[in-house]
């Protein structure tokens, strides 16, 4: 199944209306602050994401592992040069 995405702005009235539903449907805080750092784009790297939330890396790779295996996010490129990005379709879906 092809997946489709998209880079918006959060403030984004009805993707925050989804996101705040998700906070009830199993999204926490710390996980919609990570899917909007994600989606700024500009911390391509656990240890620039981990820095700015103020939360260990190993913590921080075990929300992404979750965000990934729930298809909410995925790595796009090279492993050198790629980053996480938000599949939006999957959101709202879960949201």
């Amino acid at each position: 199944e092809d997946f489709k995405i998209e880079r918006i702005n959060f403030t984004n009235e009805g993707l925050n209306e989804g996101l705040n539903e998700g906070l009830n449907e199993g999204l926490d805080n710390q996980d919609l602050e990570l899917l909007k750092l994600i989606q700024t784009g500009r911390y391509p790297r656990i240890t620039q994401l981990s820095s700015k939330m103020k939360i260990p890396a190993k913590t921080l790779e075990r929300r992404i592992a979750d965000l990934k295996q729930r298809e909410l996010i995925r790595y796009e490129g090279s492993k050198r040069t790629g980053a996480y990005v938000v599949i939006l379709d999957r959101l709202s879906t879960e949201c």
